[in-house]
């Protein structure tokens, strides 16, 4: 997690490669992230809630290309939780907070 924050920090040239919509209308996105550090493909999940300053952002998956074939994807598996599947087809899945849309438990691979 140390190399995302410094890529977060550092400016890892982070782009979004999929955001997805939360169903039945909740205002909430998932957003999926790619970038580097060094030679090293990153990939990282957020839930993003709410707009302008009531906004909020919590990380869902970090992946590291580095250690295997970790490129992620991410699908929801139902309203509170997401199926993180890498492209050698590994599923990680997160369930989230009912009220708050928060991860129960955050995954970092790689």
């Amino acid at each position: 997690m140390s190399c995302l924050l410094f890529g977060r920090i550092a400016g890892a040239g982070w782009e979004v490669t999929q955001t997805l919509a939360a169903p039945e209308g909740a205002d909430r996105l998932v957003v999926v992230r790619s970038g580097s550090a060094m030679i090293d493909p990153l990939w990282w999940v957020t839930v993003e809630q709410g707009h302008g300053l009531t906004a909020r952002e919590w990380d869902v998956g970090h992946f590291n290309g580095d250690a295997g074939d970790y490129e992620a994807a991410s699908a929801r598996d139902g309203p509170y939780r997401l199926r993180m599947t890498t492209a050698s087809g590994e599923d990680f899945l997160v369930d989230l907070d009912l009220d708050t849309a928060e991860p129960r438990a955050p995954v970092s691979v790689g």
